[in-house]
């Protein structure tokens, strides 16, 4: 499944959130969930190293994401990873994506 650019950046496909294996890189991400017909963003982060981020399920958003996912199985992740970017850049991108699809497990 391919996802179209995010507010001009490329974000990977999505993987299964159980078979996500992050790499040692920086970059923002997002966790999706399937509703019905649809594919609706459950949460925005970014981390400065993915793999130290507590995936699969150690992520400290897992419980509220898994709530309005109804299942573990039923959540998605797409990242882009920015190596070569300072950590404001990403920081800046997370906040922008946030702000303008305001998901609902960043409200909490």
């Amino acid at each position: 499944m391919v996802i179209e650019m995010v507010k001009g950046h490329k974000f990977s496909d999505l993987i299964k959130l159980a078979d996500f294996e992050p790499e040692k890189e920086q970059g923002v991400y997002i966790i999706y969930y399937k509703c019905s017909r649809s594919i609706k963003m459950c949460y925005i982060g970014s981390s400065e190293d993915m793999s130290k981020r507590g995936f699969p399920f150690s992520h400290f958003k897992i419980d509220p994401m898994t709530r309005i996912s109804g299942s573990k199985d039923n959540l998605y992740i797409s990242v882009h990873y920015m190596p070569k970017s300072h950590k404001e850049d990403y920081l800046a991108l997370e906040r922008h994506l946030i702000d303008e699809y305001t998901p609902p497990c960043n409200k909490q």
